[in-house]
């Protein structure tokens, strides 16, 4: 596994340098389906809106691309809040996808814990064997927090999602998430840093690596070939 680090003077180049990167990866792939998964939070919303932008001036055929999501919120994915809507508003309209393409965290379960185990039986459904997504984005909190895995949290389960009842973030509403187990299996791992909130909990996990995973559960993420690191700690 390859540790890569590259530091951006604001949002804006940061954004034009991810979507492009992530163009170019599913651009590179041609025979089997690209499959990625989205992160949360409020950063993704400027990387669809340029990977929009971008779509517009160049051709990727987007029928082999298939989304999921690394975790969501247990609310309606029509709600203000919800990590699919998100995609909804900036990315999908501009890529005319497939329905087929877009696999959603279930959130119409009876708890949140059924909409885990359906997910999990969904994406293991789909690969037809080990999963191994082309890429993964995950950003991460002030805590350390990435995807909906918390510090403090047990690592340890069978399944690769689970369900997180009581996260220590706002807004405290339960969430899906998928497990270290699901996560380190992908190809490429994505993390995109923004804010100057987030520079003394992200420059320690890059210096010292799984030494602060007890403390920062994104240090523990790994990755089957790489992990790169999209950092700005400028807010404009």
């Amino acid at each position: 596994m390859t540790t890569e680090v590259t530091y951006y003077p604001a949002p804006e180049s940061l954004f034009q340098a991810a979507a492009a990167y992530i163009i170019k990866l599913i651009n590179r792939k041609k025979d089997n389906p690209f499959t990625i998964a989205l992160s949360g939070g409020s950063t993704p919303a400027g990387l669809y809106k340029k990977i929009a932008e971008l779509n517009t001036r160049q051709h990727t055929d987007w029928n082999n691309v298939h989304f999921f999501w690394s975790d969501e919120r247990f609310v309606p994915h029509h709600h203000r809040q919800s990590n699919y809507q998100t995609a909804a508003l900036y990315l999908f309209p501009s890529l005319n996808l497939p329905a087929a393409n877009i696999h959603p965290i279930p959130v119409n379960c009876p708890t949140p814990a059924a909409c885990a185990e359906n997910y999990h039986n969904e994406i293991i459904t789909f690969f037809n064997e080990r999963p191994v997504f082309d890429l993964i984005l995950l950003g991460i909190g002030h805590d350390g927090h990435t995807a909906s895995l918390f510090p403090g949290d047990r690592a340890g389960t069978a399944s690769l999602v689970k369900a997180v009842s009581r996260p220590k973030v706002k807004p405290q509403v339960a969430r899906i998430t998928m497990t270290y187990d699901l996560l380190q299996q992908a190809h490429t791992i994505l993390f995109l840093v923004t804010g100057k909130t987030k520079k003394t909990v992200t420059e320690k996990i890059i210096s010292q690596g799984l030494k602060t995973a007890h403390l920062y559960p994104a240090a523990a993420v790994k990755a089957g070939k790489k992990i790169k690191w999209m950092i700005t700690y400028n807010n404009e």
